[in-house]
């Protein structure tokens, strides 16, 4: 629809994209081309994919999980790469420590390279509107969020690849997350999964047009921007660390009186 202002694909929609060559992708062409039919209508989606870097002793390729954005006259101008890295699947904690272990993992098969991580949030230009976008395990972490909305998000993308949760709590664990996010940010947050649960959620938390578990579906409708700052977007974890030291304190006082008597 020619009312539609953002279509907002699940993480990893696009793959095996090389990624400092994306205006060369068929893929990508094709939906420039719908798009040119609906030029009211920016994508955001997920993508995965390579890139060429140059390295002293030549050339290497980094993996990137990202999420893009496409309008009816650029492909992927503004990129978002993933910060927050899945430990495991997505990078293995401890490489240059334990890199004698890469022949045993070998043998089965299981790769100790990961995916390129990106340096911080970014935040999506559209006209006067700034959206930020959330890859899967980066809805985790609350103060990274508040980055993005600092930077002038005026509503969050979440995309996400629910799957691997399998039909267990783990996924709707994931989208009590983004719940958080936007209660702490003000922000509405719009999600796309695969797998799992695609869902509008507004800035007081509640959810709606929420999909069914693992059932080919899209929703379509309405979120509100906000350009307020909240007292934790502001300040952060403020109240949490001064909890923590206070209850630090505490413990450290009561040790000493009965240590006293």
């Amino acid at each position: 629809s020619d009312t539609t202002d953002f279509l907002i694909l699940p993480e990893a929609s696009f793959s095996n994209l090389r990624m400092n060559g994306l205006e060369k992708s068929l893929s990508l062409e094709r939906l420039q081309t719908f798009l040119q039919q609906h030029p009211n209508t920016t994508v955001v989606a997920g993508a995965t994919g390579y890139a060429w870097v140059s390295q002293a002793e030549g050339p290497e390729f980094e993996l990137y999980n990202a999420a893009i954005l496409l309008t009816q006259d650029s492909i992927a101008r503004q990129f978002h790469q993933k910060s927050k890295l899945v430990p495991g699947s997505e990078f293995f904690p401890f490489e240059n420590f334990l890199w004698f272990l890469r022949p045993f993992f070998s043998k089965f098969n299981i790769s100790m390279e990961g995916f390129a991580r990106g340096s911080a949030p970014t935040v999506f230009r559209v006209g006067a509107t700034g959206v930020g976008p959330l890859i899967c395990y980066e809805s985790l972490f609350g103060t990274y969020t508040a980055q993005s909305v600092r930077k002038g998000a005026a509503a969050l993308f979440l995309v996400t690849e629910d799957g691997w949760w399998r039909n267990s709590p783990g996924y709707q664990q994931h989208l009590a997350f983004g719940r958080l996010r936007a209660i702490e940010t003000r922000r509405s947050i719009a999600r796309a999964a695969n797998t799992g649960i695609s869902c509008l959620i507004d800035q007081k938390g509640a959810i709606s047009k929420a999909t069914a578990y693992q059932i080919r579906t899209g929703i379509r409708g309405n979120i509100s921007l906000e350009r307020s700052i909240t007292f934790y977007v502001r300040y952060g974890d403020w109240v949490g660390w001064s909890a923590a030291i206070a209850l630090l304190f505490c413990s450290l006082w009561a040790l000493a009186r009965r240590l006293s008597w």
